[in-house]
């Protein structure tokens, strides 16, 4: 932007000048010396408003720079909280539902059978061995193990038409309550 204003100022001294010099008889007269003083300031117009258009322009620039960068870190928000929310609703290791997801689902069915009066059961089932397996072959060989069993059980869970689905976006019947124990809902 200083480019442009130090051009438009210049313009307009040696206008000026041209025009000075020409009523003190120094060049001599035409039609460029009579008239020097406008063009110089018709020139200084032109590129101070070319100077604003260009400053105009980089300030907006910056705005929508600006903009983008509050838009994709309000998205990184929004999914760092949808993520938090994911893993705040399932087991970490086996990646189930977990009781809290579980107790929502209970809470959704108690809510809706109030109008049918039809009622569901929990099941628990636990797996106390599991913890002899950690002890003996090491934690990964255990949530390995534990991974397959409760793959295996909402596999199972799945094929009954009694049991009901813990989370249905996934079509999970099976919740993991605590490590070697998981939990089905029947109606």
């Amino acid at each position: 932007i200083a480019r442009y204003f130090l051009l438009a100022w210049t313009c307009f001294a040696l206008g000026a000048s041209f025009y000075l010099l020409n009523v003190f008889g120094v060049i001599a007269v035409s039609q460029f010396s009579n008239h020097s003083l406008q063009a110089g300031s018709a020139l200084e117009v032109i590129l101070l408003s070319l100077a604003l258009a260009h400053r105009i322009k980089t300030e907006r620039q910056q705005k929508l720079l600006a903009l983008e960068q509050q838009h994709r870190a309000e998205r990184q928000v929004r999914e760092m909280r949808l993520r938090a929310l994911e893993s705040s609703m399932h087991d970490r290791s086996t990646g189930m539902p977990n009781d809290s997801l579980l107790l929502s689902r209970m809470r959704e069915l108690a809510e809706n059978n109030d109008s049918k009066n039809r009622p569901f059961y929990l099941v628990m089932v636990g797996f106390p061995q599991l913890k002899e397996v950690a002890a003996t072959l090491g934690r990964s060989l255990y949530l390995d193990f534990f991974r397959k069993i409760v793959e295996d059980f909402d596999r199972g869970a799945r094929g009954d038409t009694g049991s009901l689905c813990i989370e249905a976006g996934k079509d999970h019947h099976v919740a993991v309550t605590d490590m070697g124990n998981v939990a089905l809902l029947y109606d």
